[in-house]
Formats: structure tokens, C-alpha cells, sequence
């Protein structure tokens, strides 16, 4: 399925907490290891990972958070998200191949997801609407980069306080958010 291709986003995954055994263990470990697997032995040259911001979960602070902070997940979820990252840092600087993880923030799926978001003070600072993430994806694969392997926010811009430092977003790969809470949950209600 790889044959011929110059970039890999890999967003599929169980989204959120589950069951370890049954559904986190082959979706999101798994699933990551046949991906870059794959990947490499196709000679792709970029694959984009996508993480979460639940692998600094545990942070309280100083703000924001930057990438190179140490993980502190709270659950299975967030652990796997680790591996995901330490894999794709693996595959890197190991096999060669270029790797962009992105610690994405909360974008929402659907109404319950949304109505969630909309009573959490934190989520509408790492809101991630569904056009910044299409315009983050659009810089991840397009942007030329030297670099084997980085680890990047990506959010809307913040309602209150910025959480999530989106610099190394903007700085490697020209990716600036357009949008804040609750810009483009339009379809999921009225919010704000």
C-alpha cells in the first residue's frame, strides 16, 4: 500500500481511553509498528504520527508546555502515545526515516465530544479545530525539513492561556492556528 509514496500521516488509532488488551494493544502499539514497519520497507520518505497532548497530561504547569518536557501520561491511552512517539524516534534515527510526531489537541469528533470540551476551562485553550488540523497536516507534509525527527503542538490558538507551546510548530514547519474556541464546532451546537 506504500509503494511509490513520499509521506505517511498516520492519524488511525483508538482515540481515546480503552480497554488495554482489546483495543489500545492492537490499534494504537500495534498498528504503529506496522505502519513504520511498512514505511521503511517502502522507503517512505516522511511519515507524520499523530500523538495527543494526554502524554503531558500530568503537568501542572510552569505554561506553557514544550516539547521537550518529559511525558507524564495518566492512562493507557497516554502510555501508548509514548510509544508511538519513542517508535517513531526509533525508526529515525535508526532506519533513516524522517518523522514528525505531533501532539495534537482536543479536536472534537462529535456533539458528546464537543459538549465535553465546552465544559472543560483547559480544553478550550488546546481546542484544535478541524481546519487548523487540516492546515497543520497540509505544513507537515509539505514543508521541506532536515531534521530526522521532531516532536510538535498543534492547537488553535488559546481562549485564555497558552498550555501547549506551538513554536517548534511554527518554527519548523510555518504552521500558525487561524481559529479559537468555538470557531468550527458550528455542526456539533452552539457553543461559547
Amino acid at each position: 500500500a506504500m509503494a511509490g509514496i513520499d509521506v505517511v500521516v498516520h492519524c488511525a488509532a483508538t482515540p481515546d481511553e480503552d480497554d488495554f488488551l482489546t483495543k489500545l494493544l492492537p490499534n494504537n502499539i500495534v498498528g504503529v509498528y506496522n505502519v513504520l514497519e511498512c514505511a521503511r520497507k517502502s522507503r517512505v520518505r516522511r511519515v507524520v504520527l499523530a500523538s495527543t497532548g494526554q502524554v503531558v497530561i500530568g503537568h501542572a504547569g510552569p505554561w506553557p508546555i514544550t516539547p521537550e518536557m518529559p511525558c507524564s501520561p495518566r492512562n493507557w491511552y497516554g502510555s501508548a502515545k509514548v510509544f508511538t512517539e519513542m517508535a517513531g524516534q526509533v525508526y529515525a534515527h535508526v532506519h533513516g526515516v524522517n518523522v514528525i510526531v505531533v501532539r495534537l489537541g482536543w479536536c472534537p469528533r462529535d456533539k458528546r465530544h464537543a459538549d465535553e470540551l465546552a465544559l472543560d476551562e483547559m480544553g478550550k485553550d488546546v481546542y484544535l479545530s478541524a481546519a487548523d488540523a487540516g492546515r497543520f497536516f497540509v505544513r507537515a507534509v509539505e514543508t521541506p525539513l532536515n531534521l530526522p525527527y521532531c516532536v510538535v503542538f498543534a492547537t488553535s490558538k488559546p481562549l485564555l492561556r497558552t498550555r501547549y507551546d506551538l513554536s517548534a510548530a511554527r518554527d519548523l514547519l510555518g504552521y500558525c492556528p487561524r481559529d479559537q474556541w468555538p470557531a468550527g464546532t458550528e455542526a456539533f451546537g452552539r457553543y461559547g
